[in-house]
């Protein structure tokens, strides 16, 4: 620092003779032990850990020579699968947002949300930190419930401003656009409504016949917009208790809204093109990727990860260590293992969606016969939110052992899931079952015309879920395994399905859409 200019780029004539001075002791590092660490973090990227080997590699270099060296290896990654991946979910993010078709949707500018929950609270933020939308209606039925919706909000902006994304004048000037009321006439001239109350029908259907009387007053010409904050719920239920269901779909986000960026858009069997397009135009307006889909049970990602978790569960009852599963999957590149994922959603939630499921798509999503996801639940276990599920929670994280760094299990499981860790089963079989099961659902989705192009599930999973960008999502991870060779897999894994206890092996039967591709030797995704 003495004899150099830090404020000048350096000079080759100055790099050369530091490069030679700090090489020896950096060299000396075990430096496949420092790739290797980089590799582990990257969780299933591969330019981290050809990185930090280019590093090492070039420090006894000339610089002319490492810098051609760096030069050809980036051109070898920009040429690869995972580069290629990375793109087309890039490419993906914009697409979607282009599928509102030949119809023109409405730009909302005044939106209102029922229900001050955790989710209507986030999505209320969203609004706020739109610049498209000028006003933003929050209506619950208590104002202590309102001023607790207020007070996570400016929270959640305060963290914003700590990050730097937006200027602390900025932010005080969003709430500024913020309404709160209990009464219902506050909402008459809003352009949409977004509703997120509880899961029941009766009380949507209250919440709508609400916003329906409130929008008899209005005083506006243009046609205004309900979307339901479902997560299971039959959209055309439900739009039968609106008065225009033409102008009534689903917007469902994913928790924490303010984290996730996917918003799955299921329509109901009479929402028109312009409330598609509203909807897309609207979710693009708050920052988020539009998936548009069909009504199915689960939608897009849920019907995919309820597969998933099934078979975890069984895993588990098997006698796999909750530790064991989730290592695996994290290996594999996923934020975070099933196990600790269902804890985080809530294990009465992941109960109820894997009942509903079930009834849906029959035994091969039921559940194990001495189920611990259903003990847990009935002993109020219910994971992050009760502190205790699988894994024992202090907030929004997993206690963690001292010494071993794993989430600490919860005492209780002793009894409820008597010998966990007693079947050894190894780090591959895990991710091949799950992945599997994951990739297996993804097809059937497909398969049942949820989506108009493969490439909406891909992309769902990947942004909501953390499925590893750089494999391009499920469906496009099974072309690049090869059709075929993912099709016998499968159906090897699926053999044994009628077997006492087996039947969660069903889940790997290949559909027939797979069974058709494998035969033809075609992918997916088409030519």
């Amino acid at each position: 620092a003495a004899f150099l200019n830090l404020t000048e780029p350096l000079s080759p004539d100055i790099v050369s003779p530091l490069r030679r001075i700090f090489a020896p002791p950096v060299q000396a590092l075990p430096a496949q032990a420092v790739v290797a660490e980089v590799k582990k973090k990257a969780k299933g990227y591969g330019a981290p850990g050809r990185a930090a080997g280019i590093v090492l590699k070039t420090l006894v270099m000339p610089l002319d020579k490492a810098l051609e060296y760096e030069s050809a290896e980036f051109a070898n990654l920009s040429q690869s699968r995972e580069s290629r991946n990375l793109v087309s979910i890039f490419l993906d993010r914009s697409s979607a947002k282009k599928l509102n078709g030949d119809a023109v949707g409405l730009k909302v500018e005044s939106l209102a949300i029922i229900g001050s929950g955790i989710m209507g609270r986030e999505i209320a933020f969203e609004a706020l930190y739109a610049d498209e939308i000028d006003q933003v209606v929050l209506i619950d039925v208590k104002e202590e419930f309102l001023a607790k919706a207020r007070a996570h909000m400016e929270e959640l902006m305060a963290s914003r401003v700590r990050s730097g994304k937006i200027a602390e004048l900025n932010a005080k000037a969003k709430f500024n656009k913020l309404t709160t009321s209990t009464d219902y006439g506050a909402i008459v001239d809003c352009d949409a409504v977004i509703e997120a109350v509880p899961e029941t029908y009766a009380m949507k259907s209250q919440c709508y016949e609400q916003i329906d009387h409130a929008m008899s007053g209005r005083t506006k010409t243009t046609p205004y917009f309900i979307f339901s904050n479902t997560s299971a719920l039959s959209l055309t239920r439900l739009s039968q208790s609106v008065r225009f269901p033409a102008n009534f779909s689903g917007l469902h986000f994913f928790n924490p809204v303010s984290q996730m960026a996917g918003v799955e858009i299921p329509t109901a069997q009479g929402t028109s093109d312009e409330t598609l397009s509203t909807a897309i135009r609207l979710v693009g307006a708050l920052g988020k990727i539009p998936l548009p889909c069909r009504e199915h049970p689960g939608f897009i990602v849920n019907a995919i990860l309820g597969a998933e978790l099934v078979v975890t569960d069984h895993l588990l009852s098997m006698g796999v260590a909750p530790s064991v599963i989730d290592k695996a999957m994290l290996t594999f590149g996923m934020p975070m293992g099933p196990v600790e994922l269902m804890d985080y959603v809530g294990l009465d939630v992941v109960l109820s969606v894997a009942k509903t499921l079930r009834e849906v798509h029959g035994d091969r999503l039921a559940l194990p016969a001495d189920d611990v996801v259903a003990r847990l639940v009935e002993r109020g276990y219910l994971g992050r939110k009760s502190g205790q599920g699988f894994y024992l929670w202090k907030g929004e994280r997993t206690e963690r052992d001292e010494k071993t760094r794993l989430p600490v299990l919860n005492p209780a499981l002793a009894e409820l899931l008597p010998g966990p860790g007693n079947m050894n089963m190894a780090s591959e079989a895990v991710q091949e079952l799950l992945v599997g099961a994951i990739e297996s659902e993804a097809v059937r989705v497909l398969e049942a015309g949820v989506v108009a192009h493969p490439f909406l599930i891909d992309l769902a999973f990947v942004v909501s879920t953390g499925f590893t960008a750089s494999l391009g999502g499920p469906i496009r991870h099974i072309d690049q395994r090869g059709v075929k060779t993912f099709y016998d897999l499968m159906s090897d894994i699926a053999d044994g399905a009628e077997l006492p206890a087996q039947g969660w092996r069903r889940n790997f039967v290949p559909p027939a859409l797979l069974a058709e591709h494998a035969r033809e030797r075609t992918n997916l995704y088409g030519p």
